[in-house]
């Protein structure tokens, strides 16, 4: 009798854990076969299926399938979704991949609604940041060039008022004086339908073809030339522009420094302060040597200096002119450390540079 009286109870009992696929969100079960479709059985209960990792408490995540699963790996190991990681942390990606495993894009923020770490992520395109990159490493900031324009899309309103010959390009709508495009021949109405022997393209892949020749314009070192395809009116021209570097960059072209301001033991350019540049800079000091910009390959430790510092003493001697800078630096000895004390942002900083 007490056999048959056990076997009656694990009956009973299975069959409570069992609803057969049909449970609803509270119902006991053994597996996700135990819950209606839009449930899942987790820790012995049917629950609804997740759409994020919160949704499944700490030590699980959710997969694509909408059903939570136990995470593993350790911290600083390698992981590919939220599933692989153990209890208490998250599967952060450092780039994005093709489907071949090729970097294609840098992570820089992520659009989340429960404020975790899944959501929308946002990238910089790989070949951006090897650009930026590249320039920072040779040239302690980064060149934008410039031509001089101002430029819109085409569109089918534009061309019917306009009465253009064209069906698609790049309208110009505005040309500096004595800039690049002007001294080039370069005028206002004329549309651009190609650049360097290539055709604009206008496409569902490519359907912003003046933001592709803006990028292409930035993307020129100085000194280069763009040739530009002109339709004015009706009549097919082409023209090779200079590229400048965009004003207001940081560097030493749009400060227009030349080797008498180059200070070698630095890898800087640097200008005497004047009461000109303190005044506009709202300095606490008005004597010393600005930092105007930055060779990044001629000194290794030249990235503890920052554009516009203000060198005031070296090693504790005062600072006036770009020679006695030079002189200070000159009498240090190869592998010494000389001791800057410059002013940055208001701040005063002690900065350590080893010549070389």
């Amino acid at each position: 009798m007490l056999r048959g009286l056990l076997t009656l109870v694990v009956a009973v009992v299975a069959g409570a854990g069992c609803p057969g696929g049909n449970g609803r969100v509270g119902d006991a079960c053994g597996g996700n076969d135990d819950c209606a479709g839009a449930l899942q059985c987790l820790n012995r209960s049917c629950v609804p299926r997740c759409k994020f990792a919160p949704d499944c408490g700490d030590g699980y995540a959710c997969d694509l399938r909408g059903l939570c699963q136990p995470a593993t790996l350790e911290q600083s190991e390698l992981c590919h979704s939220e599933v692989d990681c153990a209890p208490g942390l998250a599967c952060q990606l450092t780039g994005a991949l093709d489907v071949n495993g090729k970097l294609v894009g840098i992570n820089t923020f992520i659009f989340s609604s429960s404020g975790g770490n899944e959501g929308i992520n946002f990238a910089l395109p790989a070949d951006v940041v090897n650009l930026v990159y590249t320039q920072i490493k040779q040239n302690g900031y980064v060149v934008r060039g410039t031509i001089g324009i101002s430029t819109r899309n085409l569109t089918p309103e534009m061309i019917r008022a306009l009465k253009l010959d064209v069906d698609s390009g790049v309208y110009i709508e505005d040309v500096e004086p004595k800039g690049p495009a002007d001294v080039a021949g370069i005028q206002v109405g004329d549309i651009v339908v190609g650049y360097d022997n290539k055709p604009l393209q206008v496409d569902l892949r490519r359907p912003d073809p003046a933001l592709d020749l803006r990028r292409n314009i930035t993307r020129q070192l100085k000194n280069a030339k763009i040739q530009l395809d002109i339709v004015r009116h009706g009549v097919r021209k082409t023209f090779d522009v200079d590229v400048k570097q965009a004003s207001g960059e940081r560097s030493a072209d749009s400060l227009q420094l030349s080797n008498d301001f180059l200070i070698e033991q630095l890898g800087i350019y640097g200008l005497k302060m004047t009461m000109n540049l303190a005044a506009s800079r709202n300095l606490r000091n008005r004597q010393g040597v600005v930092v105007a910009a930055k060779v990044q390959s001629m000194q290794s430790d030249s990235w503890n200096l920052q554009f516009d510092d203000l060198i005031f003493q070296v090693n504790g001697e005062p600072v006036t002119e770009l020679d006695d800078l030079r002189k200070a630096l000159d009498e240090a000895e190869s592998g010494s450390t000389v001791f800057l004390n410059i002013e940055r942002n208001r701040k005063i900083i002690l900065v350590p540079i080893t010549i070389k």
